[in-house]
C-alpha cells in the first residue's frame, strides 16, 4: 500500500523534499494547509521506497496597531509633554506604553506599533487632576463589550487597526455668595 502521513503545523511556509526513485531525488514540493477547526495540517503520500524531509517555516503575521488620544485642551490648563499614557495588551503576549502630549487636540495625536495580529485591548492609565481641574472618566472606541473601561480591536494581517481615548476635562468651580447692604435711610 501507499503510505501516507499526516502532521498537524501551524500556518507559515512549508516546503519537503521527497527521496525516492520516483519522483527524481530531492524534488522540492510545496504544499498548501489544510484547515479544520483551529488547527492546520500539510499531507504527503509516499511510496514504501521513499522518505520525505521537511522543513518547516513559520512566520508570524502582524499587522499594525494605531491608538488616538483625542484630548481638546481648555485655555488656562497647563499639561506636561508625555501626560497621557496609554497600555496596549495583545493576546500573544505582546504589550507596552504610549505617552501622548498633554496637547493632544479635538482631533487627536496618534502614535502606531506593529504588533502580531490577534486581539489587543488599549487602556489609559489613571490620571492625576490638576490643580483647579477634574478630568471626566475616559471614553473608548470601539470599547470592548466585556469591560466598557477600555478599547478592544482585533488586528489584521497587514492592515492598520484604530483604538481611540478621548478625555473631558472641567474648571473647578466654587460659589461666591456677594451680599450688599444699604444702610437704612436716616430721618
Amino acid at each position: 500500500g501507499t503510505p501516507r502521513i499526516s502532521v498537524r503545523l501551524s500556518a507559515g511556509g512549508y516546503s519537503c523534499t521527497i527521496n525516492g526513485l520516483n519522483p527524481p531525488p530531492n524534488q522540492p514540493i510545496t504544499g498548501d494547509l489544510t484547515e479544520s477547526g483551529s488547527t492546520a495540517y500539510f499531507e504527503l503520500q509516499l511510496k514504501s521506497d521513499e522518505s520525505a524531509s521537511c522543513d518547516v517555516f513559520n512566520t508570524r503575521t502582524k499587522g499594525t496597531l494605531k491608538v488616538t488620544k483625542i484630548f481638546d485642551k481648555p485655555a488656562g490648563l497647563s499639561l506636561p509633554n508625555d501626560f497621557f499614557e496609554i497600555d496596549y495588551t495583545c493576546t500573544d503576549g505582546a504589550a507596552g506604553t504610549l505617552k501622548f502630549n498633554g496637547a493632544a487636540g479635538p482631533n487627536g495625536q496618534s502614535k502606531t506599533v506593529e504588533v502580531p495580529t490577534g486581539d489587543c485591548t488599549v487602556k489609559e492609565k489613571a490620571l492625576s487632576n490638576p490643580t483647579g481641574w477634574t478630568f471626566g472618566t475616559p471614553t473608548y472606541n470601539p470599547v470592548d463589550p466585556n469591560n466598557n473601561a477600555q478599547a478592544k480591536v482585533t488586528v489584521t494581517t497587514g492592515q492598520t487597526t484604530e483604538a481611540k481615548v478621548t478625555n473631558t476635562v472641567t474648571r473647578n468651580t466654587g460659589r461666591l455668595l456677594l451680599v450688599k447692604e444699604v444702610p437704612a435711610p436716616t430721618g
